[in-house]
């Protein structure tokens, strides 16, 4: 922030002085008030008071406006000295301009203030590009994360964090691996899914909810993986249940096919199937013997 003090507004046409102002440079707007003289209503107001006040009059965001330093603009007058060597024009987005001189002859406050309204629109440009290429990133992210999981666009607060995650660490074995290193995990988990590879399906299953578990102080890590790892363990629930439904008769089968399913946590489903099929294959027979 800078206090640039004292400048005079001129008169765009004619150049001649209209209005006394202040400007001020702050994080990212410039601020132009005018300086009014204080009224005074009698005897009893503080004479060491100041005798001016300063209103407010325009504030434009610097990345809004152009200032041009008017120094060569100018007819030369005695001494050869330009007569807007002291000043700058300041012009908005709807092309309206307004000239400030200072009021003081070669005031350094001019050059100090152009140096600093550089620095700071730099700064803003660097930060406005930061901020784009992390919108961008974080919008590849969400696509990302979102076309190999269609059902996460229903979880609108979940997703709109992974994009603050994505290069998060997460500790599995001793190491540190990010949630791309979860995707893996679940590819694998597809496979072996389709395959009805039942066994190794269920054993990572397994992993991830214990990874997921330990994740304690990782709420949003934790519920990512869970939200992953149940939409696939619903899938590998129903394949087995309805291997469970066909070899029910086979007790080594129907075993394992158990096993499975309370490893998963489904035992009620796997209860319940179990007992249907069993149902359906008493009454069939029943219906033959009658």
């Amino acid at each position: 922030m800078q206090n640039a003090g004292p400048w005079i507004e001129l008169d765009n046409a004619t150049y001649k002085s209209r209005r006394a102002m202040q400007i001020f440079l702050l994080n990212d707007h410039l601020l132009i008030a005018s300086r009014k003289k204080r009224k005074v209503d009698g005897p009893a107001v503080d004479a060491r008071g100041p005798a001016t006040k300063l209103v407010a009059d325009r504030c434009w965001p610097l990345l809004d406006i152009e200032i041009v330093d008017m120094a060569g603009s100018g007819e030369a007058i005695s001494g050869g000295r330009n007569k807007l060597a002291d000043a700058i024009m300041v012009r908005g987005l709807g092309q309206d301009s307004f000239i400030y001189r200072t009021e003081k002859a070669e005031d350094p406050e001019k050059q100090s203030l152009m140096i600093n309204i550089r620095k700071a629109v730099e700064e803003l440009r660097r930060s406005h590009q930061a901020d784009m290429e992390a919108s961008n990133k974080a919008k590849e992210t969400i696509n990302y994360f979102a076309s190999r999981d269609p059902g996460l666009l229903q979880k609108t607060e979940l997703l709109e964090t992974l994009s603050d995650i994505k290069d998060m660490l997460i500790e599995v074995d001793g190491k540190q691996q990010n949630l791309r290193w979860v995707e893996g995990e679940m590819d694998e988990l597809d496979i072996n899914v389709a395959l009805q590879r039942f066994e190794p399906a269920v054993s990572r299953v397994e992993k991830l909810k214990g990874l997921a578990r330990g994740l304690k102080n990782n709420a949003v890590a934790q519920d990512f993986i869970n939200f992953k790892v149940d939409e696939r363990c619903a899938r590998l629930a129903a394949l087995i249940i309805r291997e469970l439904e066909a070899t029910h008769n086979d007790q080594s089968k129907a075993r394992k096919n158990v096993g499975w399913l309370t490893r998963l946590g489904v035992e009620d489903r796997a209860r319940e199937a179990y007992l249907a099929a069993r149902s359906n294959t008493i009454l069939k027979r029943y219906r033959c013997v009658f």
